[in-house]
């Protein structure tokens, strides 16, 4: 929440007044060139393939593209961690009700000590039922950086997906 940079309010006018001059040029010729070379940074960046990503309006649009297209069934079980965004939460709420599926809240530690807690913590409330895990990059309510990296690979180790929610990690 709040207002961007000015940075990024420089460049999001620089777009506008792009499209605004000329918007059969930008749709046409600019738009797509554009976003696929954003997309090519992007994975550089992260260190992904960029076929495996997209842009979406906001973070709650793309968690929900998550949430909906998850395969879930009868009796299996999310993971959210007791830090997460009441939005995240709610969605993920309503897929697994829709798929007879169950949300399991870990709680954390408090304080947060070390990264291997926090990590051990959630994969002591993993079952054989668990199917996904999600978790924040940075928490909403303690802004709490949690250690995803060592999160994603010890769920590696068991094979089981991780979705995060990130988008205040990279500012």
């Amino acid at each position: 929440f709040g207002p961007p940079p000015r940075a990024v309010r420089e460049a999001r006018q620089k777009w506008q007044d792009t499209l605004d001059s000329q918007p059969m040029d930008f749709f046409v010729r600019q738009l797509e060139p554009a976003w696929r070379a954003a997309r090519n940074r992007l994975a550089a960046f992260v260190g992904a393939p960029s076929s495996d990503l997209i842009f979406a309006e906001n973070a709650t649009v793309g968690m929900n593209i998550v949430a909906d297209s998850f395969p879930l069934a009868a009796g299996d079980e999310v993971l959210l961690t007791d830090h997460e965004y009441g939005a995240v939460r709610r969605m993920w709420e309503r897929a697994c009700e829709k798929a007879g599926a169950k949300v399991r809240i870990v709680e954390l530690p408090l304080p947060f000590r070390t990264a291997q807690e926090t990590t051990d913590a959630i994969f002591a409330a993993a079952s054989d039922r668990t199917r996904l895990i999600v978790v924040s990059h940075v928490t909403s309510p303690t802004a709490v950086i949690l250690p995803v990296a060592e999160i994603c690979r010890h769920a590696r180790k068991l094979n089981l997906p991780v979705a995060i929610d990130g988008p205040h990690a990279i500012a």
